[in-house]
């Protein structure tokens, strides 16, 4: 009996089921992350590049500069309030400057995960 035949023959078998486990096997992106801050949940959309939120039965929902290390935004409701965001993604740290027509307060935050 040839074993030689038998060595291949299970060989091209191995290589065929490995090539089908391997081609099944996709990096994981995370296409959200979810952040609470002081009791408010934030939205981030990586592939959409936003930040969203509910707040006083509202949805809002703002472009987002997003980078390995830093998420930052922008909220803008003219003659009420101006919040300018960030996120270090490496602490997981929140700063808010918020600008209250007139008053202007600035508050760091720490976001949980």
């Amino acid at each position: 009996m040839d074993t030689s035949a038998k060595r291949f023959s299970s060989a091209a078998i191995i290589s065929v089921v490995l090539g089908a486990l391997l081609s099944m096997i996709e990096p994981v992106n995370a296409e959200t992350i979810g952040l609470n801050c002081n009791g408010t949940r934030f939205t981030v959309d990586l592939a959409a590049r936003t930040v969203s939120w509910d707040a006083t039965g509202q949805r809002f929902v703002v472009p987002a500069q997003i980078t390995a290390t830093s998420i930052d935004w922008v909220f803008d409701n003219p003659g009420i309030i101006k919040s300018e965001s960030h996120i270090d993604r490496s602490t997981g740290f929140m700063t808010s400057i918020d600008h209250y027509y007139p008053k202007t307060w600035s508050a760091p935050h720490r976001v949980d995960r």
